[in-house]
């Protein structure tokens, strides 16, 4: 369903159906970005879920090349926290701008933003009026927040959807003027109050990563479940020698016979007989090989840095500057969608 067309759908009335429908799309949305953010947290990871072999070491080791990367964008640029400052000769006015940076705690928030932006692609921020009648900002999910945007790609409407337990949900529909709340009941939506925002326009803000809203790793994330996947099992390889196969040569042996050696480290073979340990060759050159082409492969597409590179603590300013530039360029890109935000 494009934009318009739910535009339309809004405007002929926000009955629970319609709701629904409007939320039938957003919810493969909000998978995968939940995903992405599960990544980040090295948390349900593809490599955590591969099937065990029957009687195999297998092992599921993670390489947390996704934060590293979110982590190395969001400390470059916002390391140093954003100044704000007004074009105004107007001491009250500067002191009222001073005085809301410091009470939403603006550093920290633009800090989170970058990094969600960085995970997801996108996020949100929801200004609104506190309890003590001030205007402060929140950031939210952005599997929380569908966004509606007129034909002029302006902001028309946002819907806020919360999870308040497993069969209830709560929903914020946002428009320039009021913020309507609904709640599940029996699996239809009833809305349960209806208020003016106070605030001019659709108090959610859309914060955009790129033009596609892609996460810094999306193109990145085959390569490093690749890579997963061959660390995994050289590790699983390199524990299975320490646990290898025992091959009996013209002897057999049953269950407790084999426990009990385990225990004594000793058995007795019958005459004629022999048994001797079973390992397979690794070719480890190779499999370092392929582990760091698939370590640079991540971060040049991903354009990050890898600062334990030998090139940071040996060559010239021109020369880490060339080694700097995709990240650069990845940053420059976001900040210019990120201060668009911001005004």
């Amino acid at each position: 369903m494009t934009d318009y067309e739910k535009v339309i759908l809004i405007e002929s009335g926000l009955t629970s159906v319609n709701l629904k429908s409007l939320l039938s799309d957003f919810q493969l949305e909000r998978a995968e970005l939940l995903v992405k953010y599960n990544r980040y947290r090295a948390e349900d990871l593809p490599i955590k879920n591969r099937a065990v072999e029957y009687n195999k070491i297998n092992n599921k080791i993670n390489n947390d090349f996704f934060s590293e990367i979110v982590d190395t964008k969001v400390g470059y640029m916002v390391g140093k926290p954003i100044t704000y400052s007004i074009n105004s000769d107007d001491q009250a006015l500067k002191d009222k701008l001073n005085t809301f940076v410091t009470y939403a705690n603006l550093a920290d928030i633009d800090a989170d933003t970058l990094e969600m932006m960085a995970i997801c692609g996108k996020a949100y921020r929801l200004l609104y009026i506190n309890t003590d009648g001030e205007l402060t900002v929140r950031l939210e999910n952005p599997w929380e927040v569908m966004y509606i945007k007129d034909i002029d790609e302006q902001p028309k409407y946002a819907i806020k959807l919360v999870e308040l337990s497993l069969d209830k949900q709560r929903l914020y529909f946002y428009d320039s003027v009021n913020v309507k709340i609904y709640e599940t009941y029996e699996g239809e939506y009833t809305l349960i109050e209806d208020k003016p925002h106070m605030l001019q326009g659709v108090p959610i803000i859309e914060f955009l990563n790129n033009r596609e809203a892609l996460g810094d790793c999306d193109k990145v994330i085959e390569l490093i479940d690749a890579y997963d996947r061959t660390f995994s099992d050289v590790n699983s390889e390199v524990e299975q020698f320490r646990l290898a196969y025992l091959a009996f040569l013209g002897a057999e042996f049953d269950a407790e016979d084999v426990e009990k050696m385990k225990q004594t480290g000793a058995i007795a073979l019958p005459q004629g007989t022999d048994a001797k340990f079973i390992t397979k060759e690794l070719v480890d050159a190779i499999i370092e090989h392929h582990l760091d082409r698939g370590e640079r492969n991540i971060l040049r597409f991903a354009k990050s840095v890898n600062f334990s590179d030998h090139i940071f603590a040996t060559s010239s300013g021109i020369a880490l500057k060339y080694k700097m530039q995709l990240l650069e360029n990845k940053a420059l890109k976001t900040e210019r969608k990120f201060s668009k935000a911001l005004r």
